[in-house]
């Protein structure tokens, strides 16, 4: 078996550590992960001075070039952008390497990272499926990742004992999370909950004012859209804690756990809603381990994708029928007709309905520990060198 070779030792990868997978295989593999901002793969391999050993591997070794994208739900526009970026996949072409000799890892899904169709918060978007010459591969790095951090943390539990209706915390900043933020507010669900809306920026360089007008332009025509709710509170900043870091933000799991204890339920805003993703993060992992019932405000079918990996939702008690509602703005409507119904109940009342999703909830967390988050990622890369020969 060949060793795989790092190119940015400042990500972190999937080898031990941290995720402890052995990711050796038949054949010669680099490992690369890029990033919009980050050095580009000639860069790399002349700051590790192996750049006519990668040459010479791949066209004389059948050597294999790995992207790693796993902790996004990056779109194939934006993989390929990053590609042609300062040439990099110029090698490729200059030393005549076939692109099958190329795999991308991503977050998505192989059928929907195929689509080329752009997105829109109110508008169904139908696919434009394309296909390349290199290979796809999905794999959600997320999940195993959060699974360690949780077990090196070892957080504390708290007794349940709530005093508020629900808990929805949103670190990142993003127009899901604003109109979110502003719902909240309007249908005064605000002060009686434990709600936090930091805005912290990453990677964003839209002011406030252009998001404004991109949302308030996208969704003039919906009559349930309220622009004034929407510009005096999506922009608010809440305040639960202060993170010094993405990190600490990230893995606040023994906060996380003390906050569950005093409420019912979780409500989780993923930042991608897009209806050609299915990418799920520590975000909703976090509901899991803190034992929450939670609502998903994240991408359609997000809950049938969660089922299809021996999680259980809740049905139960839950009216999840907007998990199949294809369109943002009206499954963020649906998710928020079941916040405003489950808080209409008083705090010892939902409580005890929440009980009755004990068992579901114990499932739940024990399946997310007991197991291997890989999605049989070295398999899937082996066997396809194994297809090529």
């Amino acid at each position: 078996m060949a060793k795989t070779i790092y190119l940015d030792t400042t990500i972190r990868y999937h080898h031990e550590p941290p995720l402890h997978f052995n990711l050796n295989f038949s054949n010669i593999v680099y490992w690369w992960c890029p990033r919009e901002d980050g050095p580009t793969l000639e860069y790399c391999l002349n700051d590790k001075e192996i750049f006519n050993n990668f040459v010479n591997d791949f066209k004389y070794k059948d050597a294999y070039l790995i992207t790693d994208f796993s902790q996004d739900p990056i779109h194939i526009k934006q993989v390929e952008n990053i590609f042609r970026k300062n040439g990099n996949l110029d090698l490729f072409n200059e030393y005549k390497i076939p692109l099958k000799n190329l795999i991308v890892l991503t977050a998505s899904l192989d059928y929907l990272y195929f689509d080329e169709a752009t997105d829109n918060y109110n508008i169904k978007i139908s696919p434009i499926k394309v296909t390349r010459p290199y290979k796809h591969i999905f794999f959600n790095s997320l999940f195993e990742h959060t699974k360690l951090s949780f077990l090196s943390r070892k957080p504390n539990d708290f007794k349940k004992d709530p005093t508020k209706h629900f808990l929805s915390i949103s670190y990142r900043d993003a127009p899901p999370r604003q109109l979110a933020n502003s719902l909240f507010h309007k249908h005064e669900l605000f002060k009686n909950n434990v709600i936090s809306h930091n805005r912290f920026k990453q990677n964003d360089p839209q002011s406030d004012k252009q998001k404004f007008t991109m949302v308030s332009n996208i969704l003039r025509h919906e009559k349930t859209f309220d622009v004034i709710s929407f510009l005096k509170y999506g922009f608010k900043r809440h305040f639960l804690d202060d993170p010094k870091t993405k990190g600490e933000a990230t893995h606040s799991y023994d906060w996380h756990n003390k906050l569950s204890s005093s409420v019912c339920f979780e409500v989780v805003i993923e930042t991608c809603v897009s209806q050609n993703k299915r990418f799920l993060t520590e975000k909703f992992l976090k509901a899991v381990l803190s034992k929450n019932v939670f609502l998903l405000i994240g991408n359609p079918y997000s809950l049938d994708w969660l089922k299809s990996l021996g999680f259980k939702t809740f049905s139960d008690i839950i009216d999840e029928s907007y998990d199949s509602e294809e369109i943002f703005y009206k499954r963020l409507l649906l998710v928020f007709e079941e916040i405003k119904r489950l808080c209409s109940y008083d705090i010892l009342t939902l409580n005890n309905k929440i009980k009755q999703m004990n068992d579901v909830i114990e499932h739940n967390y024990n399946h997310f520990l007991d197991n291997s988050w890989d999605f049989n990622l070295i398999s899937n890369i082996q066997s396809y060198m194994d297809r090529n020969k």
